[in-house]
């Protein structure tokens, strides 16, 4: 097929953004690609906790405002002892909005939590995000630009300890499955160290999607 004569052939060279996309790869056309994580250099900033008190929270994502309601009673039950308050990406968004359009309102919303659609800008504000002191990732696929891009600005980052439980995108849609016979095809197609196929699930890298129950298995697999 054409995909496979690009991932095999002289004349292209394919890179992961991911690790779990070069499996997801080798998975559908038998064929390893190397890993290379997105480096984010592009937002041209540093880490400078100017926020010290102050935890970015990312998009909500598939989560919907979990992570708003979540946070919020932590800090509303422990606020005798944590000092750090959380702020949503979507409020310094918002903020930035009202500020480069010199308007009091986005839409009909004056307040970021009046606005239930994807908050969208000409341009992030990448040195106001990388100024918090930390920030919490809530993914929602298995490549997310947002955590590269605050990753490479030194900010530490935390995530879920079971991912599997949140990667519900893109990237796993039932929809998006394809798979070739590549058992037959011949072992010098196959690129990378080891031996060929070696270490691949059985089952398949897309258990889950926002329309129907998660495959666990297979995300547990993965």
């Amino acid at each position: 097929s054409s995909d496979l004569s690009i991932l095999v052939g002289q004349r292209h060279v394919v890179i992961a953004e991911s690790v779990f996309m070069a499996k997801e790869i080798q998975w559908q056309f038998g064929v390893r690609v190397p890993a290379m994580r997105i480096m984010g250099l592009h937002t041209g900033a540093v880490y400078a906790p100017l926020r010290n008190d102050s935890v970015l929270v990312s998009r909500f994502g598939t989560s919907g405002a979990l992570s708003e309601c979540m946070f919020q009673k932590f800090v509303e039950a422990n606020k005798h002892w944590f000092p750090l308050h959380f702020v949503q990406m979507e409020a310094v968004l918002f903020e930035e909005h009202l500020a480069m359009t010199k308007t009091a309102a986005y839409g009909n919303a004056k307040d970021w939590k009046q606005h239930t659609s994807e908050i969208k800008v000409p341009s992030m504000p990448y040195n106001k995000l990388a100024s918090h002191r930390a920030a919490v990732c809530m993914p929602y696929d298995t490549t997310i630009f947002l955590f590269n891009e605050i990753y490479s600005t030194n900010m530490p980052v935390f995530v879920p300890k079971d991912l599997w439980r949140w990667l519900i995108g893109l990237h796993t849609t039932p929809n998006m499955e394809h798979r070739i016979d590549w058992e037959a095809n011949d072992p010098a197609h196959i690129h990378g160290p080891g031996p060929p196929h070696e270490a691949v699930a059985e089952t398949s890298p897309f258990y889950a999607s926002i329309h129907q129950p998660m495959g666990v298995e297979q995300a547990l697999d993965w």
